[in-house]
């Protein structure tokens, strides 16, 4: 029976990928494994021994990132220090220049000695 609505399409035969269907072929012409009662100790050795270079390859990798944050912050960290040190160097160079002292001594009333220093001779 045909529908011959507008736009009306017949549902599409699913497909099966290729790999499943090479896979249905094979199967059944590859050998049985049989592991018999107890798993051999040599695969379990080595599942275990590939357990843990998973494990200790995750740990180093996470370790290996905190190690690059904390590098990161310590940088940056490092630039603002870096930027307050020149800031208050350039502040007290600023300050210790003569015509600041002499603007801060005319302030408090205080006057630069016109004087030159003398020499005190012990005979």
């Amino acid at each position: 029976m045909a529908n011959h609505r507008r736009g009306y399409t017949a549902p599409k035969p699913k497909k099966t990928s290729t790999i499943t269907s090479w896979l249905k072929t094979i199967l059944p012409t590859l050998p049985k494994i049989s592991l018999g009662t107890e798993l051999p100790i040599s695969i379990l050795m080595r599942f275990v021994w590939l357990s843990l270079l998973g494990v200790l390859y995750i740990y180093f990798q996470h370790r290996h990132d905190n190690l690059i944050r904390e590098v990161i912050l310590k940088r940056q960290e490092m630039e603002e220090v870096r930027a307050s040190y020149i800031t208050q160097q350039a502040r007290f160079m600023y300050q210790s220049k003569q015509s600041e002292v002499n603007r801060r001594l005319s302030q408090s009333q205080l006057s630069t000695n016109l004087e030159p220093p003398t020499k005190i001779q012990i005979p």
